[in-house]
């Protein structure tokens, strides 16, 4: 994909020299959780491996998705975790970024197979983007790291048509095959906490998630609470009847939609 305007490491280091810093959470900082997982994952002294047990923690008890907070809790979740000091020393920029993402989505596509994870996450922490407003340079960050790893150009307003696709092998008796699952991605930042998108809040800085629920469904376990099952399919059914409501007309849907608000 050409390069066209600045690398994501020139827009963080331009909104951390020179950026607008949020009103509101300088006013009223952020919600206890938010503020206590910041703690712990803004310290250059934590190791990677207890950062992504934290962050992992955080999404399996105040994820507002119902599918983030199971998938957090079977440790079917994959992260791919970036820090701000990290991207902003890597000498090719955008190329560097784009090929550390693209070697945890091979890793989790191998997870996937075997069942191992449902949910793909890329988490990029960074105390500059925490405290930068929302407005049009939190939305290029956003766009950019999207672009990344979509590998496309993300317009406004528009619902792309690549899909990611991931698959799960199933084997009965003698019989071998191969489930495929598709999903598009979902964009989360700490403004929204406070804030009216508070269900598309994170901490520690921007995340983009890429969820498989059907292939979750395909992994419960049949020793999981009923509640927990009950729960996922109903956010199933959710994501079907509102996904084929937008479409007009009721047919199965080829990919598994972003969320839409706590509890579903």
């Amino acid at each position: 994909m050409p390069r066209v305007g600045p690398h994501f490491a020139e827009m963080l280091l331009t909104m951390k020299l020179r950026g607008p810093r949020d009103a509101l959470r300088s006013r009223s900082g952020s919600s206890d959780d938010i503020q206590q997982a910041n703690v712990l994952l803004h310290n250059a002294r934590v190791p990677r491996l207890r950062k992504i047990a934290a962050y992992r923690e955080w999404l399996k008890t105040e994820q507002p998705c119902v599918f983030g907070r199971s998938a957090a809790g079977k440790r079917q979740v994959f992260i791919c975790l970036l820090d701000e000091r990290e991207i902003l020393s890597m000498r090719q920029g955008d190329l560097d970024l784009r090929d550390t993402i693209e070697d945890h989505r091979r890793v989790w596509k191998r997870h996937a197979l075997r069942g191992l994870s449902s949910s793909f996450v890329i988490v990029v922490l960074s105390p500059t983007l925490c405290m930068v407003p929302p407005g049009d340079e939190l939305k290029e960050a956003c766009r950019r790291l999207m672009e990344l790893y979509v590998g496309a150009a993300v317009p406004d307003d528009m619902i792309l048509p690549q899909h990611e696709y991931v698959y799960l092998a199933k084997t009965v008796g003698e019989k071998r095959s191969l489930l495929k699952f598709a999903t598009l991605p979902n964009l989360f930042c700490p403004q929204g906490d406070r804030r009216w998108w508070h269900d598309h809040r994170t901490p520690g800085g921007i995340m983009i998630t890429s969820n498989a629920l059907g292939h979750l469904m395909h992994c419960l376990n049949p020793a999981d609470p009923p509640d927990t099952r009950r729960a996922l399919k109903q956010a199933w059914l959710l994501r079907y009847v509102i996904t084929a409501s937008i479409h007009g007309h009721f047919r199965s849907m080829p990919h598994e939609s972003a969320s839409y608000s706590r509890g579903y």
